[in-house]
């Protein structure tokens, strides 16, 4: 008997639930090259020790943290084990590239210094808010874009 693993059963699925649709959603609507604009002189230049990530990637994942209420610790888990976590944050399947926990604790703490934690996500909420929608942010359940009423 041929028996799947659990990854590849996991990679299957072909139902749509909300969370793919929310983050697809979320990578439409979100004005990226703005948020990046605002931190990239922020980010290293990659002179010296390791290269840097791409400096999309750590606000990606800053929002994964902010949107699905995870800790640090949680998010570097989950850009390994959710491939729609990883796809948003620009991760290849496979990639050996994952933030590990200090670097994402590093740039949430640099976002905290320079105020842009809160900038970034008025920014965010803006755009939101200009289309008529709002994200709730809490349970798995409450996280999705919800239109506004009246």
């Amino acid at each position: 008997m041929n028996q799947l693993s659990l990854a590849n059963g996991f990679e299957r699925s072909a139902k749509r639930t909300r969370r793919p649709a929310f983050v697809e959603e979320m990578l439409a609507v979100v004005p990226w090259d703005a948020l990046v604009a605002r931190i990239a002189s922020f980010t290293p230049a990659g002179t010296t020790g390791r290269p840097p990530y791409p400096v999309i990637l750590l606000p990606r994942v800053h929002f994964l943290q902010q949107w699905f209420s995870l800790a640090d610790e949680v998010a570097r888990e989950v850009s390994h084990d959710i491939p729609v976590y990883r796809a948003f944050a620009g991760i290849a399947p496979g990639a050996t590239g994952i933030p590990d926990v200090t670097t994402i604790q590093r740039f949430r703490h640099l976002l905290e210094r320079r105020h842009l934690a809160t900038a970034l996500l008025r920014t965010v909420n803006e755009v939101l808010e200009a289309q008529g929608q709002m994200v709730r942010r809490g349970t798995l359940v409450d996280v999705d874009v919800h239109p506004r009423s009246g």
